[in-house]
């Protein structure tokens, strides 16, 4: 689990896929559950379209409060293998900014954990965002 500069590759989302396979804990796991959060091309209230989200964050913080998410859903749920990755910087339309996989002996399990990680990452994790629209205007989100 961490904080990465930058968009998060399909190199990276297709290594971690295949290391998931290929983990063995007690037997393979049942579900392999996964998140890609992709920044969207949409036009706000006012018809503008966003080009790309610029992702700030308070470093040791984020870091922090991501280890008690991973540790948290480590507990609660006992996931058999858990990654989570949340970009920063400039991220274009198009591309991943976050990315959640669970493998878990049960697709229920696996399912509610990485919901429950989406949900702590947006409410706890100190990750601004800063969408700025084609026409070189911005504005921070909540």
């Amino acid at each position: 689990m961490y904080i990465t500069k930058g968009k998060i590759t399909q190199k990276f989302l297709t290594l971690t896929f295949k290391k998931t396979l290929k983990f063995k804990k007690a037997g393979y796991p049942g579900a392999i559950c996964t998140f890609s959060g992709i920044v969207r091309d949409d036009k706000d209230k006012s018809g503008k379209k966003i080009n790309y989200i610029e992702y700030k964050c308070y470093g040791s913080m984020a870091k922090t409060k991501m280890k008690e998410i991973y540790s948290a859903v480590k507990k609660k749920y006992a996931p058999d293998y858990l990654v989570m990755v949340h970009g920063t910087g400039k991220i274009k339309a198009g591309e991943t900014s976050l990315f959640i996989l669970v493998a878990s002996q049960h697709s229920k399990q696996g399912l509610n954990a990485v919901k429950e990680i989406v949900k702590l990452i947006k409410t706890t994790v100190p990750i601004w965002k800063k969408e700025v629209f084609a026409d070189g205007s911005y504005r921070w989100v909540e």
